[in-house]
């Protein structure tokens, strides 16, 4: 810039921050890590109470026309937004995940899914800043620039708005729910092999049925009224 300009230009730059002093950031990548370290620094000095970042960044054309604006296709706009939510969740969630990893609250039976969903968390969110801070190029950004942060973040019914956030609190939960600080040297009481449940008398029968019963027969008065009773309810059920 200064081969450039010559002394057309004036770069004056004031920084206040809780922190102290530091070198202001000169790169996008600069800016995403100092974004990413901030909140370190400040607990640091402050117990994580502080001023929040903010960064402004001006196009070299504005300067001097020598520099070409950076060429944009259209329709990539919902891309650039869509990179930049996809990298809130992920920083959300890594910032959440470590906080938490300091508890321990698991047993070693989780520890291997709690270390596959860090990988992948880790995979896709340095996928992402590498594809944002390389968006710095005269040349523009290509349309496939971002597939394969995309394809790391999660394709098809993975590609969910915060899904890394999600899949923690499910994560946190399951741990929660789960965890039983079961002793390995426990083992049940074996079951006694002694014991058996009495025999069944074998001397024991059953009464047999009287073969001499036989009900006493109805008498006349009581066969007359059942059967004027039926013929009743057959006429009514005629009728």
């Amino acid at each position: 810039m200064n081969r450039n300009l010559g002394s057309k230009y004036r770069v004056e730059i004031s920084a206040y921050a809780t922190t102290g002093v530091f070198s202001p950031p000169t790169t996008l990548e600069n800016v995403l890590t100092l974004i990413r370290e901030y909140p370190d620094m400040v607990k640091k000095v402050n117990n994580g109470k502080g001023a929040p970042v903010r960064v402004d960044i001006e196009s070299l054309s504005s300067l001097d026309s020598k520099f070409a604006a950076y060429a944009r296709l259209g329709g990539m706009d919902s891309v650039y937004n869509e990179a930049i939510n996809k990298l809130d969740d992920m920083k959300m969630a890594d910032k959440e995940f470590r906080d938490w990893e300091k508890t321990k609250l698991w047993n070693d039976e989780q520890q291997a899914q709690i270390d596959e969903y860090f990988t992948r968390l880790r995979t896709a969110f340095n996928s992402m800043k590498h594809a944002i801070s390389s968006m710095d190029t005269k040349n523009g950004v290509k349309r496939d620039h971002f597939d394969q942060a995309f394809k790391d973040y999660g394709y098809g019914p993975e590609n969910i708005p915060n899904r890394y956030m999600r899949e923690f609190t499910n994560l946190t939960h399951h741990v929660r729910e789960g965890f039983l600080p079961l002793s390995s040297s426990y083992s049940p009481p074996p079951l006694s092999s002694s014991y058996s449940p009495p025999p069944l008398s074998s001397s024991y029968s059953p009464p047999p049925p009287s073969s001499s019963y036989s009900p006493p027969p109805l008498s006349s008065s009581l066969q007359s009224s059942f059967f004027f009773s039926t013929v009743e309810c057959v006429l009514s059920s005629i009728a």
